[in-house]
């Protein structure tokens, strides 16, 4: 008997961040949490093990279904990762059976791949716009293609911080199986002296065939690595394999050592370093592509002049532990951590400004005790928020003593967990008004604490005035995300860095952000571009920046790369055209970023059409852009009797918050396809 297949398709339009920052089709919105704690983990020799930390407890539905294999490759080439899952599910029911395949994957990552092997037909996503996706949706079901609608899984689990979760669901025939196959890339972002690794591996139940390979080429040499095995695994089945500048970390845990009946439960983690000096960087030329990367090392840490900006309303207030307490906790943690040299000073607002001191001071013994315990008495929950005026008192603060001979990172932290309800409350008016306050001259670092406000108004401020934006979980560890974020901040050695390029060389308008308000030990600077096809010179580049007391500039190394490809034992473990999908891929984290800022509509179409026509053309689904799986017409049947008429929904774009922390909801698709005997 011929075999029908009826697509059930879950539409439920979610709004998240603004109209042009949300996926076409988003079926379940999840919450997010930070990447791990390294207090979670424990040195074995050259590996890290994992403690248990905040497992999701395995469900109680009886078990119908069995990962025969999960494959995951991860292939890291100067930064840039390239990972593919593969997973076979097995219906092991009698009868046929709704199979689920989940993964999760980083809000960096752009997804450029996935496809569904069921009963022997291979079902392949395609890219589209959203728009253009929306509108095959609407035409199949006006047309009939659908059957129904299958609910969303309120009880999905919710996935780790900095991931969001990809799940799809195909019922399929007793005793059948079902392959699945995604591939995702990203750029690895240098923080605290390392590059992480950051794979889930949680399939939740023994695994007869499971492995992870992670392959890591770095030309500059290799200087550190070490590795963590993922919670209820053990460290024995995770090796390193040792080279100057490739590493192989390989991860093959037999089911004894994937630990008990729920299997693994947790993330394969790999932290390394390459090799840095005090130079202008490095940059790796491969064809018509070039990528620099700057991270120097020996550079003395500039002191730093830091306003703390906290938000004291009464939504801070509530709870056993109430946001109020983990913010006043952290800033008394953090207070005690500030240079001697440095400058600080505390303001707290509701809808009034409350000051610790009219002015900046120096982080002596004396003023950090004393701020300490105006801290503890006066950081108490009440009132409403008034955002713009805090902001704009802060930013005044700090530009009195921005003009000191000695040169201080200028740096405001604000932090706020609801939407502004006293004095100026609309948010572009707010925006103005930092933006002409700020003048260029001060760093917004601003936190979003909860979801009580909106990221993207917080990222809109920062981008506009120099810094970044993130949200802090409004959990028991906050004090640490706190505090975390703090030691990113703290120690500047660069500020005003621009990195200029040969123009006779680069094709105009191609290089990516070239110039950065400050830099951070421990962390690089990534840029990319295109050269010139008639281009006659030699690719040059030379970093400014400022330190303390004068102007540098530093000449970067330029390294004319041999294709991996031909390179003996390097084609199967290395990304060919490494720099191009990297150009691309930091290109539309560029075009996304300026699209948000954009105020001029007309030029915010244009950056959301530019963003559009790269992610079609190089197959990525970003937040413009949608994955959709397309079958032929209802009367085109395959050899083996399989119905292709269905059309199915959109899978969203992944979230896009790295290099620029820009954030998308996480999120949980349904596409069903039932295959009837």
């Amino acid at each position: 008997m011929g075999k029908l297949c009826i697509l059930w398709i879950l539409l439920e339009i979610i709004m998240v961040s603004g109209s042009d920052h949300f996926t076409t089709l988003v079926l379940k919105p999840l919450l997010a949490e930070d990447a791990v704690k390294s207090d979670n983990y424990k040195l074995v020799g050259s590996v890290l093990e994992r403690f248990r930390r905040d497992v999701i407890e395995p469900t109680t539905t009886p078990v119908t279904s069995n990962i025969r294999s999960m494959n995951i490759v991860s292939r890291v080439t100067s930064r840039f990762m390239n990972t593919q899952i593969t997973s076979v599910i097995e219906n092991i029911a009698s009868n046929a059976t709704e199979l689920k395949f989940k993964i999760q994957i980083p809000q960096s990552a752009f997804i450029s791949n996935f496809t569904m092997l069921i009963n022997g037909t291979l079902l392949v996503a395609e890219v589209m716009e959203k728009e253009a996706a929306q509108k095959i949706y609407d035409e199949a079901k006006k047309s009939g293609a659908t059957a129904g609608q299958v609910a969303s899984d309120s009880k999905a689990e919710t996935p780790e911080r900095a991931f969001e979760l990809f799940a799809v669901s195909v019922n399929v025939a007793a005793l059948s199986s079902a392959t699945f196959e995604i591939s995702y890339q990203e750029l690895l972002i240098r923080e605290f002296g390392l590059y992480n690794v950051h794979l889930s591996v949680r399939p939740n139940q023994i695994v007869p065939d499971l492995k992870v390979d992670v392959y890591i080429h770095e030309p500059e040499g290799i200087e550190s690595i070490n590795a963590a095995a993922p919670v209820g695994g053990t460290a024995t089945a995770l090796i390193i394999h040792e080279d100057t500048t490739t590493k192989h970390v390989s991860y093959y845990p037999s089911t004894v050592e994937q630990g008990q009946d729920g299997g693994l439960n947790g993330d394969l983690l790999v932290w390394y370093d390459v090799a840095h000096d005090n130079a202008g960087g490095m940059i790796h030329v491969v064809g018509d592509y070039f990528v620099h990367f700057f991270s120097p090392s020996g550079l003395d840490q500039l002191n730093k002049n830091i306003l703390f900006i906290i938000d004291i309303s009464g939504s801070m207030g509530g709870g056993q532990y109430s946001k109020m307490e983990q913010a006043r906790d952290a800033l008394i943690v953090i207070l005690g951590q500030l240079e001697e040299n440095d400058g600080f000073a505390i303001l707290l607002f509701d809808d009034k400004v409350v000051l610790w001191n009219q002015q900046i001071v120096q982080a002596t013994a004396a003023n950090i005790n004393a701020a300490k315990s105006w801290a503890r008495e006066n950081v108490v929950a009440d009132g409403s928020t008034n955002i713009n005026d805090a902001l704009i008192t802060g930013i005044t603060i700090m530009k009195s003593v921005v003009s000191d001979s000695v040169q201080k990172a200028p740096i405001i932290v604000f932090l706020t967990d609801g939407e502004p309800t006293a004095g100026v409350t609309d948010t572009s008016t707010i925006r103005q008004n930092v933006k002409d306050a700020a003048d260029g001259k001060v760093s917004l670092f601003s936190l979003a604490f909860g979801y009580g406000i909106s990221l993207e108004f917080l990222q809109i401020l920062s981008y506009e005035n120099g810094g970044d934006a993130q949200r802090i979980y409004a959990e028991a560890d906050a004090v640490s995300q706190l505090d975390t974020f703090y030691k990113k901040i703290s120690s500047p050695s660069l500020l005003n860095v621009r990195v200029d390029y040969l123009n006779a060389v680069i094709e105009a308008g191609s290089v990516t952000q070239n110039t950065y308000p400050q830099y951070f030990n421990g962390t690089e600077i990534v840029i990319a571009g295109k050269i010139q096809d008639s281009a006659s010179e030699v690719l040059t580049a030379t970093v400014y920046g400022n330190t303390a007391t004068n102007e540098i500039d530093l000449v970067a190394v330029v390294v004319q790369d041999t294709p991996t490809a031909s390179v003996s034992g390097l084609s199967d473990i290395t990304i060919q055209d490494f720099t191009e999908k990297l150009w691309v891929y930091m290109q539309i984290k560029d075009l996304v970023k300026l699209h948000l800022i954009e105020k001029n509509e007309v030029e915010k179409a244009k950056l959301k059409s530019l963003a559009i026509n790269m992610s079609l053309e190089y197959n990525l689904v970003t937040p413009f852009t949608s994955m959709v799986v397309v079958q032929d017409d209802p009367d085109n049947m395959n050899n083996n009797g399989f119905d292709m008429s269905g059309k199915a929904a959109s899978f969203p774009g992944g979230g896009y918050s790295s290099g620029y922390n820009i954030q998308v909801s996480s999120f949980l698709i349904s596409l069903s396809i039932l295959l009837v005997l």
